[in-house]
């Protein structure tokens, strides 16, 4: 029975940490996750399209600076990457075949999909060093932005030291999936903890590049969003349409101040405050989202899932083609005004959708399809393939971010 805002019909809560690891949650398909994922890419060619009006134009830009808001959504992609990753995966991996699936599926959805963007911009940085990295002296790391290992050289494509994070994440996902229940949460807490300890008893690891990354407060988005995973397939709430409005008004309006009174210091990725400056109000998002679907409450917007599943190239070429136009395009109009860069603006906008549809046809579809057929065949058939599993996973796919 409803009282208030919260149903107060809850497990209890010590169920949270000990329910015992035989029991398997029932899932359901999610297609709002999918729909945050169109979300959350747009907003991030937002903050883009910002960034480089104002590097292109100068004066005559007119997107305002809290744009920059648009880092929001790769904490969101963070947080749904630990969400689903957890929230498909109940049951601890049977053995090494089950970890090789899911690392399979998961470098082959990110690789190839990447690796044909990430080439060609090699080759044009061999051909003319000063089209690529502008802003870190036009440096390349070749292996490190062909394999995405940390260094502290921007990848060839600038965008993808998301995807160094989320490969991250994948490898230690594999780990902690050999369990379940309350020893997943224990592993988790573990890591957290390591990463507190190691910041406050020796913060000059992170002059290495690697633990930059292994050791970076980002992490904590993804352990939140596992967190958040076990806490659905676990406890049993209701909240009302109202209570739902406000937590997403609140989320946005915090991560739209954070953005408007620090600018760009709060995306920087090395920053120990943003996690809390956008990885809370991510969190909150993603799980009252969830929560409405559950419900039954909110209707499902196909636009956004349409976005959503195309939301992995439109992060991968968006950038390519902002910069490329832009920079094309102020070399010719060399005396533009405001008017000018809004209508420039608008044309790359109107004409983004056309590489992105061509890339999610041509190859991020195919090599999606190759990557759930090899990893059918890495693991033996059984509850981890279940064709459940791969509904969903086919649904809220990775990544990214």
């Amino acid at each position: 029975m409803k009282q208030g805002l919260i149903d107060s019909r809850l497990v209890k809560p010590w169920s949270l940490l000990f329910r015992p690891t035989g029991t398997v949650p029932v899932r359901q398909e999610l297609f709002t996750i999918q729909s945050l994922r169109g979300i959350a890419a747009a907003i991030v060619v937002l903050n883009h399209l910002q960034f480089y009006q104002v590097k292109y134009f100068g004066k005559a830009a007119w997107l305002p600076s809290s744009m920059c808001v648009g880092e929001f959504g790769v904490d969101l992609f963070f947080v749904i990457s630990g969400f689903i990753m957890t929230y498909v995966t109940p049951r601890a991996f049977r053995d090494w075949r089950d970890q090789a699936a899911f690392l399979l599926r998961r470098f082959l959805r990110v690789y190839p999909v990447y690796w044909a963007l990430a080439i060609p911009l090699i080759f044009i940085w061999l051909y003319d060093p000063k089209l690529i990295n502008s802003h870190e002296g036009n440096q390349v790391n070749i292996i490190a932005s062909l394999l995405l290992i940390p260094s502290h050289i921007p990848p060839v494509l600038v965008v993808a030291w998301t995807l160094i994070y989320e490969i991250y994440f994948y490898c230690i996902a594999s780990l902690i999936f050999y369990f379940a229940g309350r020893w997943r949460i224990l592993l988790i807490s573990t890591w957290l903890l390591a990463i507190v300890a190691s910041r406050v008893i020796h913060p000059g690891l992170f002059s290495f590049a690697c633990l930059n990354v292994w050791l970076s407060t980002l992490t904590f988005e993804f352990m939140a969003g596992m967190l958040l995973a076990h806490f659905f397939q676990n406890v049993s709430i209701r909240i009302s349409r109202l209570m739902a409005s406000l937590l997403i008004l609140l989320a946005l309006a915090a991560a739209f101040y954070n953005a408007a009174r620090h600018g760009r210091y709060v995306s920087d990725p090395f920053s120990n405050t943003r996690c809390f400056f956008y990885g809370l109000p991510a969190l909150v998002t993603v799980g009252t989202v969830v929560q409405m679907e559950i419900q039954g409450q909110w209707s499902l917007v196909k636009s956004l899932v349409w976005l959503g599943d195309r939301s992995y190239s439109l992060y991968l070429v968006h950038l390519p083609i902002l910069s490329g136009f832009l920079l094309l395009a102020s070399r010719f109009i060399h005396h533009s005004g405001s008017l000018e860069a809004s209508l420039l603006i608008l044309v790359v906008v109107v004409l983004l959708p056309i590489p992105m549809e061509l890339w999610y046809r041509f190859v991020e579809k195919p090599s999606h399809l190759v990557a759930r057929h090899m990893a059918s065949l890495a693991s033996r058939p059984g509850r981890f393939h279940s064709k459940e599993a791969a509904r969903q996973n086919a649904i809220v796919s990775d990544p990214k971010a």
